[in-house]
């Protein structure tokens, strides 16, 4: 299931139900891969979706860098970025 609105115009909105269906990866060390682009079949979308160089109802989704605060249970609070952690 989408859980953000990624791109309205594909069809890929909050909600939508999609299956993966391949994805591009880069590696960051000899060991360690990290996600770029996640491909998903859309599940029954409103309208018909085409991509150049996809097959129907494919839409690519990127990665996205979101910021979550996680208040401790110490009563700190620290900022979780995708791939690292920070203090807020």
């Amino acid at each position: 299931m989408i859980k953000r609105n990624e791109a309205t115009e594909c069809c890929v909105t909050n909600g939508a139900e999609a299956t993966v269906v391949g994805w591009k990866a880069h590696y960051l060390t000899a060991e360690k891969l990290t996600l770029d682009t996640l491909f998903v079949k859309l599940t029954n979308p409103p309208n018909t979706v085409q991509l150049d160089g996809l097959q129907k109802m494919w839409s690519p989704v990127s990665k996205q860098t979101i910021s979550i605060k996680c208040d401790m249970p110490n009563d700190d609070a620290m900022c979780v970025l995708r791939n690292r952690c920070q203090s807020c």
